[in-house]
């Protein structure tokens, strides 16, 4: 991966990988509509988002948890990846993790509370990595209690909002 550059990355993005997929995509997408005037081209557009949106948001609403499914389906990944490792705690919220996947092992300090840990995965990604979900597990937290609002069904719902309001273009 990219663990050769985590160093250079937004700790307030919460994404772990940048690359132009998603503008690579938008572009296709609104191929049939760049040969139109702009004004017909953008309300072209904003129809197919609103109609995009709408179908995400009733997807969203029928998830049967608080967290997006594609989320827990990384957490669970990671959530196995700590299991096998070996967790002393060093404090309320603090752990040392041995990380046996590693040769040598390696050792790396999670701090529940602050949300940190030494690998740097859990400040970029927003998500605990593994060592933390082995601390919360050992810990016996709740996963959800350390996972930010940006992944929640509440925020991607409230992020695909749109107004129905009258078109106001001439």
């Amino acid at each position: 991966g990219y663990t050769w550059s985590m160093h250079a990355y937004d700790k307030n993005c919460k994404v772990e990988r940048t690359d132009n997929n998603a503008s690579e995509c938008f572009n296709s997408w609104i191929l049939p509509y760049r040969d139109r005037p702009v004004l017909s081209m953008l309300k072209e557009i904003r129809c197919r988002l609103m109609k995009r949106f709408t179908k995400r948001r009733n997807e969203a609403n029928s998830w049967p948890k608080t967290i997006a499914p594609r989320i827990y389906k990384e957490l669970d990944k990671t959530y196995k990846k700590g299991e096998k490792m070996i967790v002393h705690p060093s404090g309320d919220l603090n752990f040392q993790v041995i990380d046996k996947a590693y040769y040598p092992a390696r050792r790396f300090v999670v701090k529940l509370e602050d949300k940190t840990c030494d690998c740097g995965y859990w400040e970029i990604a927003g998500l605990p990595c593994s060592h933390a979900m082995a601390s919360i597990g050992y810990a016996r937290h709740e996963t959800e209690e350390y996972i930010p609002f940006c992944f929640t069904k509440q925020a991607y719902v409230c992020l695909l909002y749109t107004s129905d309001a009258a078109d106001d273009t001439p």
